[in-house]
């Protein structure tokens, strides 16, 4: 099967709360610098967000890659 964009997902999909999870992490954290645009910022001004980044890295990761496994894997059991 041939790789689809998230919104695809979304449609194929009944993933509801995963998804909405992955929505909110996002509306969450898209004011922190990542990619290419961290070349804009001012080396002092990445040290604060990088602070902000780790922590938002620590809150989210469990519950984020556990979504995804589900998305992935959606009839695999929580214990596996």
């Amino acid at each position: 099967m041939p790789l689809r964009s998230f919104i695809d997902l979304f449609r194929t999909y009944d993933c509801g709360a995963w998804c909405a999870l992955i929505i909110g992490i996002e509306s969450e954290t898209d004011h922190l610098p990542v990619g290419e645009v961290r070349k804009l910022w001012a080396s002092s001004a990445l040290k604060e967000k990088d602070v902000e980044i780790a922590r938002a890295e620590e809150l989210y990761r469990a519950d984020f890659l556990e979504t995804c496994r589900r998305i992935v894997q959606p009839h695999c059991p929580v214990d596996e």
